[in-house]
Order: C-alpha cells, then sequence, then structure tokens
C-alpha cells in the first residue's frame, strides 16, 4: 500500500458517525422503502373483494404444520410463539373445520393442502364423541375402579337398568339367603362344640320355664304371703324329656311337689292363678301337673324347642352320621336331668331347708351360655354359588358391552375364590338371625346384612353392589363437540367427588373438563396444565407418567385417596403457549432442559413472529390494520379513514429488518384502536402522519424536558468538562416524571487514617442520604460484583489493607433516583475511577449489566431516554455531537418507536447498540467523537482496551 492509500484510510477512519440508528455489522440502520403505492393498490382491490378469507394472516404454513401434526399417531399439538402473533386464530379456525362449524370444501379453497389432513383428523374426532361411563364395583380390587366407556347413548341406558338389575339380584340374594333358605343350610361344627351347645340351650330352656313358673307367676301374687310361701316350697324339681322322635311337637315334663296343705294355705286360690279349674270340688296332683303343662311349657317351651330344633337340624359334624345330632341331644337331655335330681335331693337334706333363691342360683351357676362361630358347610356355600352363577348367566346374555359382561363375571369369581370369607360372613349372619328371632317383639333391632371388606372400610354388599353412571358429557349430535379448558385445577380436570363414605366406583360425583369433548382446546392455559399434571400435589401426584401412558393409549389413569381410577377417554388436544411448557432453565448455566418426558408425545410447533417481508405479507398486514378500522367504525358509529402516508408509518412499524416483517398483529390491532380514539378526541376523522406524531409528543408525561432545560439554566451538564476520570452520564425517566440526566460520579479515595478498621470500600452516596430506591442499590450492587470479578485475579495491594474507599454519587439529580437500568453506567464509573481513564460527557448510557459476564440487559423506555441528549443537542450552544448507547435487545422495540417520532431523534444524535461492557466502556473513551471505524470495531476493540486498563489497574495498585 502507498503513502496516497495510507493517508486516505487514515481520512476514512476519522469520518464521524452521522446521527440515526447503527445496526451492529452494519454500518449505519438503512431506511425502510416506501410502501404507499403498494397501499394504494391494496385499498382499490379491498374494494372489489368478494372471496372468503382466512382469519388469520401469514400464518397458513403454521396451519398446514398443524393438520399435518394432528394426522400423526398423537393428535396432541402446542403451538410455541410470542403474544399476539396469531396462534389462538390458528387453532380456533382449525377447532371450527373439526367441528363442522366451517365445512372442509371452503379449507379446501383457501389451504388445498390442509383439507384433506383435516377430514382425516374429523374423522378419528368422532370415534371419541359421546363417550360417556358405566362404573360397577370392583370385588377383588376395589382401590382400582375402571370406567365402561360407551359411544352410544341407546346402549349404556340398556347396560345401566342391566347392570342395577343385575346389583339388585347379587345383593338381595345374599342378604336374604340364609332368610328365605333357613331350613337348609348346613353348618359345620365339631362333636364337641356341638355337646357343649346342645347343653346351652337345653340349660337355657329350663331357665326359660322356671323363670316362667317362678318368677312371673310370683309376681303376680307378690302381695298375697301366704300364697308365695306356698309356692316358694310347692315344686321341688321339674324334669324335661325329650321326645322319642325329635320332629315330635315339645318336650313333655315330669313334676316333683312338695304341697304344704296347712290351715292357712289357699291353695285353691294358688291353683286358679296357675290357670287350673278352681269350679272342681277337688284338685289332685295330676291335675296340676296338667295345668303346668298347659299353661306354661307349652307356652314358654314351644317357641324354644322349634328354634332349638331348627338349628340342629342344620348342624353337620364332620365324620359322624346324619342322625348323630338327635344322639346328642336325648344324650344332653338325660344328663341334665340326673343332675337336676342330684340337686334336689341335696338339698332336700339341708337344713334349714333352702329357698327356691338358693334352687334358681344352683341352675345359673351349672351352665354358661355358649354360642359357637359356625361354619357354613361346603353343601351350603355351593348351593349359593349356584345361585350366583344363575344370576350371572342370566344378566350376562343381554348385555351390549363386552366390558360389562367381564364385570358380572368377575362378581362370580370373587366369591368363588373367596369361598372362606363367603363362610364367615354367612355364617355371622345366621347368628344375627338366631339372636334376631330371641328377641322379645316390639324391640328395635339391626336387620342382618351381608357386609364385605371393601376399599379402606366394611360396607353393606347392597351399597357395594351398586352402579354409577356418568353420562352426557357429551351430547349426542352429529356435531363434533369441543371444550375450552380455563382452569387446571385436578378436580376440575379429572373428577369431583362426593364428600360421603362410598364406595369408591360410587365416590365420583361428576366428570372433569378432561372428559367432555372430543377436542380439548388448552388457548391461554397449556403451561398451567403441564405444571398441574407434573407438579408434587396430592391431586396430580404421579400424574405425569401417567399422562404419558394416556397420551399414547388413550388411557387415562388418576389416582384420589389411594384409589385407582382408570377412563378410556382418547382425545384431540390443542393448546398453545408464549414459551415452551415442556422446557425449564437450569439456573445460572441458562440450560434448557426437557424436564416432563412430555415433548415425544405432545407436538410442539414454534410459531414464528416473522415471515419473509413479500408483497402478499404486507398485504395481510395492511389487512388487519383496515379491517382493524372498520371494526372501530362499525362499533363506534363513526367515519375513521386512514391517511396514505400514516398506513406506511403503521406498516412499517412492523417491518424491523427490510427482510423480514413482524406478525406481532395484536400489537397492531391494540394500537391502531388507540390511534382511532385519538382521532376521536382530536375531532378529526382522517388519520395522518402527522397526527401520529403529535400523538406520541402529547403521550409525553407534562414538562417531561423540564429537568434538561434547568441543565442550561443552572449549569450541569453543560458545566461539565469534555472528559473526566469516573464520570459518566446515564439516563431516567420514570412514568409521569420528567426525564433527566443521571451523572454517575465515582472517585478513588486514600484513606490517610490507616488505625481505621472496617472501612467500607464501594460506597454509594446517595443510598446513604436516602436519595436512591432498593433498585437503584441493587443496580450499584450488581455493578460492584462485577467490577471485584475483573479485578478478582489481579494481585492489588489495595485489596490487603483498608486504607481506601471509591465513592460514587449522581451529581446534580434533584428527584428520587430509582431504576435497574443504571447499573452498567455506574460499573463504567467505577472503572474509570481505578483506572484514571477519562470518559467523554457527550455519551449517555442505559443498560443493565450481568454480574458474571457483563453482559447487557434489556430495559424500558429506550425511545424515551433518547429524547434526553436529543434536547440536550438542540439547547447546546456548540451544537456538539451527542450519543445514545442502549442495549442492542433494545433494538426491535426502539426502532419501531423512532417511526412516530416527532422530535427527529434519528436527525440529531446518534444511537447505537452495545452489547457488552466492554464494547460500551471502548465507545465511552474512544474520542471526542466516534468515528464510523472506531464503531464497527468496537467489539474487537473493546475487548483489547479492557486487558489494557486491567493491566494498568494492576501496575497502578499492584503488589511488585
Amino acid at each position: 500500500m502507498g503513502a496516497t492509500d495510507e493517508s486516505e484510510k487514515q481520512s476514512l477512519d476519522s469520518i464521524i458517525l452521522e446521527p440515526g440508528i447503527k445496526c451492529i455489522g452494519e454500518s449505519s440502520f438503512k431506511t425502510f422503502p416506501n410502501y404507499r403505492d403498494e397501499i394504494e393498490q391494496f385499498l382499490k382491490e379491498r374494494k372489489n373483494r368478494t372471496k372468503k378469507e382466512l382469519p388469520f394472516v401469514n400464518q397458513e404454513q403454521t396451519f398446514i404444520k398443524l393438520a399435518r401434526a394432528l394426522s400423526s399417531a398423537y393428535p396432541y399439538v402446542v403451538l410455541i410463539g410470542e403474544q399476539g402473533i396469531g396462534k389462538s386464530m390458528v387453532l380456533d379456525y382449525t377447532v371450527r373445520a373439526l367441528t363442522g362449524e366451517i365445512k372442509l370444501s371452503e379449507v379446501k379453497k383457501l389451504v388445498p393442502e390442509a383439507a384433506p389432513l383435516l377430514k382425516q383428523m374429523k374423522d378419528k374426532a368422532r370415534q371419541f364423541e359421546n363417550r360417556n361411563y358405566l362404573l360397577m364395583p370392583n370385588l377383588k380390587e376395589p382401590m382400582k375402579v375402571k370406567a365402561i366407556p360407551y359411544t352410544k347413548p341407546d346402549d349404556i341406558n340398556h347396560d345401566f337398568e342391566l347392570a342395577e338389575d343385575f346389583c339388585l339380584e347379587i345383593s338381595q340374594l345374599l342378604t336374604y339367603y340364609i332368610t328365605n333358605n333357613k331350613e337348609s343350610v348346613k353348618v359345620n361344627l365339631s362333636e364337641r362344640q356341638l355337646r357343649k351347645l346342645v347343653l346351652s340351650k337345653v340349660h337355657e330352656m329350663y331357665m326359660e320355664l322356671y323363670a316362667d313358673i317362678l318368677l312371673t307367676l310370683s309376681n303376680k301374687i307378690k302381695e298375697k304371703p301366704t300364697i308365695k310361701e306356698s309356692l316358694d316350697n310347692m315344686i321341688s324339681v321339674v324334669k324335661l324329656k325329650p321326645p322319642q322322635n325329635l320332629n315330635q311337637d315339645v318336650p313333655k315334663a315330669e313334676w316333683k311337689f312338695y304341697v304344704k296343705r296347712g290351715k292357712n294355705s289357699n291353695f285353691l286360690e294358688y291353683t286358679t292363678e296357675a290357670g287350673f279349674t278352681a269350679q272342681r270340688a277337688q284338685l289332685s296332683i295330676e291335675d296340676i301337673e296338667q295345668g303346668l303343662e298347659k299353661t306354661y311349657v307349652h307356652v314358654s317351651i314351644s317357641n324354644s324347642w322349634k328354634g332349638f330344633l331348627a338349628e340342629m337340624k342344620r348342624i353337620k359334624v364332620l365324620g359322624k352320621p346324619a342322625n348323630f345330632c338327635e344322639t346328642v341331644v336325648k344324650e344332653e337331655f338325660e344328663k341334665y336331668n340326673t343332675e337336676i335330681l342330684e340337686k334336689a335331693i341335696q338339698r332336700q337334706k339341708r337344713k334349714p331347708k333352702p329357698t327356691q333363691i338358693d334352687f334358681d342360683l344352683d341352675l345359673i351357676r351349672r351352665v354358661n351360655e355358649y354360642d359357637p362361630a359356625k361354619k357354613i358347610s361346603k353343601e351350603t356355600i355351593n348351593d349359593i354359588m349356584s345361585e350366583i352363577k344363575t344370576v350371572v348367566d342370566e344378566f350376562t346374555k343381554p348385555a351390549k358391552n363386552d366390558e360389562l359382561k367381564n364385570q358380572m363375571l368377575s362378581v362370580y369369581e370373587f366369591f368363588n375364590t373367596e369361598k372362606n370369607l363367603l363362610k364367615i360372613v354367612m355364617g355371622t349372619m345366621l347368628r344375627e338371625i338366631e339372636n334376631m328371632e330371641k328377641t322379645p317383639p316390639g324391640k328395635l333391632i339391626k336387620q342382618p346384612s351381608f357386609d364385605l371388606p371393601h376399599g379402606v372400610s366394611y360396607l353393606a354388599i347392597d351399597d357395594i353392589m351398586s352402579v354409577n353412571l356418568l353420562a352426557d358429557y357429551a351430547a349426542p349430535t352429529k356435531r363434533i363437540s369441543w371444550s375450552k379448558i380455563v382452569d387446571t385445577d385436578p378436580q376440575t380436570l379429572f373428577c369431583s367427588y362426593n364428600e360421603l363414605q362410598l364406595p369408591p366406583h360410587m365416590a365420583i360425583a361428576s366428570l372433569g373438563e378432561l372428559f367432555k369433548s372430543s377436542i380439548l382446546l388448552f388457548t391461554d392455559s397449556f403451561s398451567d396444565f403441564i405444571s398441574t399434571i407434573t407438579s408434587n400435589r396430592e391431586m396430580s401426584k404421579g400424574m405425569r407418567e401417567q399422562f404419558l401412558d394416556y397420551l399414547q393409549t388413550g388411557i387415562i389413569t388418576f389416582v384420589n385417596e389411594g384409589v385407582t381410577y382408570q377412563f378410556e377417554a382418547p382425545r384431540i388436544i390443542l393448546g398453545c403457549d408464549n414459551e415452551d411448557p415442556f422446557m425449564t432453565y437450569r439456573a445460572g448455566t441458562g440450560e434448557k432442559r426437557d424436564e416432563t418426558g412430555l415433548r415425544g408425545r405432545i407436538t410442539a410447533l414454534p410459531v414464528s413472529e416473522v415471515i419473509e417481508n413479500t408483497l402478499e405479507a404486507r398485504k395481510g398486514t395492511l389487512t388487519v390494520l383496515y379491517d382493524t378500522i372498520d371494526k372501530f367504525n362499525n362499533e363506534r358509529g363513526v367515519d375513521i379513514t386512514l391517511d396514505i402516508n400514516a398506513a406506511n408509518m403503521l406498516l412499517r412499524e412492523m417491518v424491523p429488518k427490510e427482510s423480514l416483517i413482524l406478525l406481532k398483529y395484536r400489537d397492531l390491532w391494540k394500537l391502531t384502536e388507540d390511534v382511532c380514539a385519538y382521532a376521536v378526541s382530536k375531532n378529526t376523522t382522517n388519520i395522518t402522519a402527522n397526527l401520529l406524531k403529535q400523538r406520541t409528543k402529547d403521550y409525553l408525561p407534562p414538562g417531561f424536558f423540564r429537568f434538561v432545560e434547568f441543565e442550561t439554566e443552572h449549569g450541569g451538564y453543560f458545566d461539565m468538562p469534555a472528559k473526566a476520570v469516573g464520570h459518566v452520564n446515564g439516563l431516567t425517566v420514570r412514568d409521569s416524571s420528567p426525564g433527566s440526566v443521571l451523572k454517575n460520579r465515582s472517585q478513588f479515595l486514600a484513606v490517610m487514617d490507616k488505625t481505621k478498621t472496617n472501612v467500607k470500600h464501594f460506597e454509594l452516596v446517595d443510598a446513604t442520604s436516602e436519595k436512591t430506591d432498593d433498585n437503584t442499590i441493587k443496580s450499584y450492587e450488581l455493578a460492584v460484583d462485577y467490577i471485584r470479578g475483573l479485578l478478582s485475579d489481579k494481585k492489588l495491594k489495595l485489596f490487603e489493607g483498608g486504607d481506601w474507599q471509591l465513592k460514587t454519587h449522581f451529581g446534580g439529580f434533584w428527584d428520587k433516583i430509582g431504576g435497574p437500568s443504571t447499573s452498567m453506567g455506574m460499573a463504567i464509573s467505577i472503572l474509570s475511577a481505578f483506572s484514571g481513564e477519562e470518559m467523554y460527557k457527550n455519551r449517555f448510557i442505559t443498560g443493565t449489566i450481568d454480574p458474571i459476564n457483563g453482559n447487557a440487559g434489556i430495559i424500558g423506555g429506550t425511545y424515551h431516554k433518547s429524547l434526553i441528549p436529543m434536547r440536550l443537542k438542540e439547547l447546546s450552544p456548540d451544537n456538539e455531537k451527542m450519543y445514545f448507547l442502549f442495549p442492542a435487545a433494545n433494538m426491535k422495540e426502539f426502532t419501531k418507536d423512532v417511526i412516530f417520532d416527532p422530535f427527529e431523534v434519528q436527525k440529531n444524535i446518534t444511537c447505537l447498540p452495545y452489547e457488552n461492557f466492554e464494547q460500551a466502556y471502548y465507545l465511552l473513551s474512544c474520542g471526542a467523537n466516534i468515528s464510523k471505524k472506531n464503531w464497527e470495531d468496537s467489539k474487537n476493540q473493546g475487548k483489547t482496551r479492557l486487558e489494557k486498563t486491567l493491566k494498568e489497574v494492576n501496575k497502578r495498585f499492584g503488589v511488585k
């Protein structure tokens, strides 16, 4: 390269950057093309448009991808993309096409590729429709409930009645079998148990007889002591003789009397009370015996004997002949009678003579009541099982659903497997029935019931054998139904439950949203839905794995209070979300992981917020724009029109780059409506470019430039030197408050008094004076953390002692300081104070700093902050150049806002997006004015400058 070329290069290097927004990687921010001619042509075509159009704009490819994804093995799709780009509209149109609200022939005209795919899914959705459920008891595993699905209302109504009748038959058979077949019920006892039982029953009959003769009659004549005395001494013993044949009516009785006929004895009165005939002149002992037999034996013993006889007929003693019970009865009667006579003889020999009370006590002590656990015999159980089989065979034949048939068969299989349990329950019922028969008439008693362990408690068979019908969750119409899910609470999604203690299959009161339709639409709550089924809450515990199975099999399983419910519920699931609902971010690394495992089952379609900037794409955006104005006019009864230049500005706002156009039509719709309302407030019906700019100016807070203009009158910015160590100009804009320059000033001080301890090395002076809020203090701490990190690998002597301070404050600020976007400026100010490098005052910076990597974070109010250096430029007596540095992350938002700029920021100041601390540090210190080369090399030069600066700091404060 020659000398001439070298001098020319130096000349190019010194070219100052002109005002405007500069793009990273480009020399300047290119002006958007003018679309006036296109808009005029669009308006002509709009007047003559007749064909139907899609409700969403520029998202045809998303619609096709959605239709293709639905036709795959798993019809579950979620659209992921930024808010307001048409995701919900695409979903809504798809649902309307599937449900028949929009004819597929119309879809074919507009998007031919999607129509056959949707037809395929429409046929599948019909199979999911009208899916109602019948819940039967699961006797074998009550804590596992499987619902029987139906798709035809007539079938489920038929089977519901059939199932109810079946359950009723089974419960009545088991509840009343003992009562209805009491005579034929056989029970098993051992010989020892049988003898103890017979002895107990014999004793019981004797006690009843003596109670009636002695106690009842005693009560009748208790006011006649002579008769009572006669009574006490009259009867010595009564002996019951069982019939020769146990089938005879009642036992005979033998009586032994001791009758004292003294002159005070009212024997005739006694005999009258006993029921004897008093008209006869004289009564013999035989007469008294017959009277007693008639009055007491037939009344007291008759019912007891019949019950006793019936019970003996049911008993089987294994290994003994059929008449063994009869033999035992006679033997035990004889033993008992023998002991009674022996007791009577012993009493007669006693002196003084014993009373009747002594006699009663002898009997009571003689035998304890005995009631063995009777085991129902094998023959009886087989008979019960035969009757259950008959009922099952009767009801399974007409059942329309094979699963219902299997549920009925499972009832027989359960009892056939659990015969021992059947024996125990039936034996318990038999004892209860026998006790009930002994209960005096009129006394309230609990009817015997067939109780089984079911779920977490014992329940009566008529409660267990019940049917739960969960129907009418999809109305039987020809059209496919859909539900919009808005609440993701587990009980709302899955089921609600009865509070009463019921068998598990009866606990469900109603089904949730997941069961109501064949198409489920999650327009705004898909992330909440995923969060619900993957959380650790009790209602959704384990739901992630179960939901994965559901997505693959169409069978949904959920758990409530230990009960597992299983429903066959295939569905089409559609959703949308602003962020990927399946991804989680690892703290500190920024790493994304699919923690839920659901992505493999649910197709996640990313929906771009931009498309190629073509003529057709721009026509779509203009359609949204003018349709919004038409809607506003129709709703408000006005006639707002849009000037071509204003339309050009609104269209340009949707173009972030020449090659791309934004699809964030919700923002465009809101902006257009707001502009229309602004026009009405200004009593005009025509929206012009000047009106749009005037709107921006009117929307500024009142007195927005008040503090800036104060700078010219009372010093401040204009009194600052052109460059200084530790001086960095930040910007602050708060809601409803004027904008202002935030002068970051950091100063390094060596503390002379080395005896001081616990010196506060870094101090934000304004925090001490309480002129800052918590956000600003947090920003300062982030800045200090980053600078500490930069210097941490240097061996600096200042970090070894406590004899220095670095103070930072905001000079000349008259309002309460606030906001997180000051941290980048403060960090640069602090490093400048350490290094001694000067920062230029015609730089204004805003942005947050990441304390780990120094990257610039997104901030708010970028455009309004740019107005502050713009106004200072206008007020500058020397018309000095101004540079506005803002985070590159704010580029899209800033370039949209300046389209409506009434102050012509781009003509007055140079706006530079930066990415990190090192780039910003370089741009604030590279010269009085920033050249084109400075800007183009700012990334590389920033790294170089920072390395050099850190070496200077180490040289200045390092340990030698």
